[in-house]
């Protein structure tokens, strides 16, 4: 995959800031100049006044080298650690949620015909694909969510004021007409660069890290994230246009743009928008929860997850399809997998009641 070597070298990043951080690195941490010291200290204080907001995000993604291409509009919540998107794509619409304790996912596919699939019920602890809000702070750089690049790779304090860097200095510029400082380091063999406006909330508004694959012998590597950003109503500078690329000796392997509308910033969020209540889910449909539930088969019935009766269950394998069979064919295969074991196990039991000497 495309993305393999960047997320090598995120991986290979944490384990160098890691090692540091409890001293495994064999050379002093060096200190950080008072005037960087300053400016991110800044830099993190504005993106930490952020706690909550709702977005609605058209995405557009292609990878020429792979031929492919995909437009999604998304729209997010976020309050502190609850987290919902509502994904419309080609195929299907989705809404997910992570609640206080747990996560929600209704898929109603579009195609190759209209129908909804069952609403998933998960204890957090759970998740495989885990929330990586709870990891990149969705909050706190050029944009959030789950399905970005632009949020996935970057992750602000892996790179503002992080104590596992070396070569750092710092430029005065401008970005699009306005001052500017650029503040560039190193971290082992990977080189990174921020460009950060002061007068606009102290806003990144560009990302850059170069790097040599040396394992694959590919070449040189940039991936840069570059934003436009605006004053919102709520008193936010936030980013309004996002462009994340990937490159390799110069030529684009992937390229993400994302047009932002900011709907509201710190404002109240009802804790009801991260429960299924709100998710629009249709009656009668199936939910798998898990861990699975001691009770039986669950179903949403339009309110709240109830438990599905032996009438539910009668109706749902007569709504299947004629032909359609998987479900179908395993129940009967299972039936006769247990009527045989059944008469083989009463054919057994009458032969061992014969006398010895008429078996």
């Amino acid at each position: 995959m495309i993305a393999t070597p960047h997320l090598r070298l995120v991986c290979s990043l944490a384990v160098a800031l890691v090692c540091n951080a409890v001293g495994v690195a064999t050379e002093a941490t060096p200190s950080i100049p008072e005037d960087i010291k300053q400016l991110e200290d800044a830099i993190l204080a504005n993106r930490r006044s952020i706690n909550s907001g709702h977005f609605r995000v058209k995405r557009v993604y292609d990878s020429p080298g792979e031929k492919e291409h995909q437009e999604w509009e998304i729209t997010t919540w976020i309050d502190g650690l609850r987290v919902r998107e509502e994904l419309k794509r080609e195929d299907a619409d989705v809404t997910q949620c992570y609640g206080d304790k747990y996560f929600y996912r209704n898929t109603f596919w579009k195609l190759p015909k209209p129908r909804n699939s069952v609403l998933t019920v998960m204890d957090l602890k759970l998740v495989d694909r885990k929330n990586q809000y709870y990891f990149h702070e969705p909050l706190m750089l050029m944009l959030h969510p789950l399905w970005y690049r632009a949020a996935v790779n970057y992750h602000m304090e892996t790179v503002v004021g992080s104590p596992g860097r070396t070569q750092l200095r710092t430029d005065t510029t401008t970005w699009d007409g306005r001052d500017a400082r650029k503040v560039s380091f190193a971290i082992g063999e990977n080189s990174l660069a921020y460009w950060v406006v002061p007068s606009q909330g102290h806003s990144i508004v560009r990302m850059e890290q170069r790097w040599q694959d040396r394992e694959k012998k590919e070449g040189m590597q940039l991936n840069c994230v570059q934003c436009s950003v605006q004053h919102t109503r709520d008193g936010i500078w936030f980013p309004t246009k996002v462009r994340y690329q990937e490159f390799l000796n110069g030529g684009l392997l992937t390229q993400e743009d994302l047009d932002i509308e900011v709907l509201s910033v710190n404002q109240p969020i009802a804790l009801a928008m991260f429960e299924p209540e709100t998710m629009g889910i249709p009656a009668d449909t199936l939910v798998q929860r898990m861990p699975r539930d001691p009770g039986g088969e669950l179903k949403w019935d339009g309110q709240r997850i109830v438990r599905m009766t032996e009438e539910d269950l009668l109706k749902r394998m007569a709504r299947r399809p004629d032909g359609s069979g998987t479900f179908r064919r395993v129940l009967l295969l299972s039936l006769s997998l247990v009527f045989a074991g059944i008469g083989g196990a009463v054919m057994w039991w009458r032969y061992m009641r014969k006398p010895s000497d008429a078996r």
